[in-house]
């Protein structure tokens, strides 16, 4: 993939490799699409053979979502992604809204 994985993700993959998590609400920025002030975020893919990391560039060509996105949580319609677009350490966070063509950094 030639990127740095941010080392709280690395430390969550080494440890559970994904799944469900138990601190789930992160804030959210300011933007009218967000009723709350936070994003739930009940899982997080992992590294294998089920819906994970290695899974982004199918979501990236099925939705039609830009190249550069690691995909770690979403249903299709909304996604969280780590954003490799113009970097490959530290990436920022995006949330991208597939109806709403919300993409908003974090």
């Amino acid at each position: 993939m030639k990127v740095k994985f941010p080392p709280t993700y690395a430390h969550m993959v080494l440890e559970q490799n994904g799944g469900m998590i138990v601190r789930n609400a992160f804030p959210a920025p300011n933007h009218p699409n967000f009723t709350e002030p936070f994003v739930e975020v009940d899982y997080i893919y992992g590294i294998g053979s089920n819906t994970g990391l290695f899974d982004s560039a199918y979501f990236q060509q099925e939705w039609v979502l830009p190249e550069g996105l690691l995909l770690f949580n979403g249903d299709g319609h909304t996604w969280l992604a780590f954003d490799y677009r113009k970097v490959s350490v530290n990436p920022p966070i995006v949330y991208v809204d597939n109806y709403e063509d919300v993409k908003i950094k974090n």
